[in-house]
């Protein structure tokens, strides 16, 4: 199990990383193209990536109104695992890495920054679970619990407060 904000959070280094390195290679062979901007695209794209933005905060607040509590918090929650220790998914940066870099040499090099288009939405629903987990008081995770069978993408949500040790008799 992880939590849902260091899921999206590692989201944004692996795509933000997978961008780095792709346009350091893409830029570093086929040298940096001439950019043409077309002034006239600049409001309808900010005005389409701010309907996107919105669009996804009603899809997430869906996802945590279902979200199920944990039965048995400690059994199933990492002892000390916290963002630091994992900036990154390894399997999802070469998800994005791999085709990003073909694509940059074989087609343009500006596509080896697609990735960092991903990264907006991520954020916002980062900020959002920020958000929710601070108003409820509560800490939202992700993954799939044996002895609560719901479904693989089931949100669970526990205290913030490890649960408290059970004196042995």
């Amino acid at each position: 199990m992880e939590r849902h904000l260091h899921h999206e959070l590692m989201g944004v280094c692996s795509a933000v990383c997978a961008a780095v390195v792709s346009a350091a290679v893409a830029f570093g062979v086929r040298g940096l193209p001439t950019l043409t901007w077309k002034w006239e695209f600049t409001w309808p794209a900010a005005g389409l990536v701010l309907l996107v933005l919105a669009a996804e905060i009603p899809i997430e607040k869906r996802a945590f109104d279902s979200a199920v509590a944990l039965d048995d918090p400690g059994a199933v929650l990492p002892a000390d695992d916290a963002l630091r220790h994992h900036l990154f998914d390894g399997r999802f940066l070469a998800t994005l890495l791999v085709p990003t870099l073909i694509g940059s040499l074989v087609w343009e090099p500006w596509v080896s920054l697609w990735p960092l288009s991903l990264v907006a939405g991520w954020m916002c629903n980062a900020a959002y679970t920020a958000s929710w987990e601070r108003r409820h008081g509560l800490l939202l995770w992700r993954g799939r619990v044996e002895a609560q069978p719901l479904g693989k993408g089931q949100l669970y949500y526990s205290s913030v407060r490890p649960p408290a040790a059970v004196p042995s008799t």
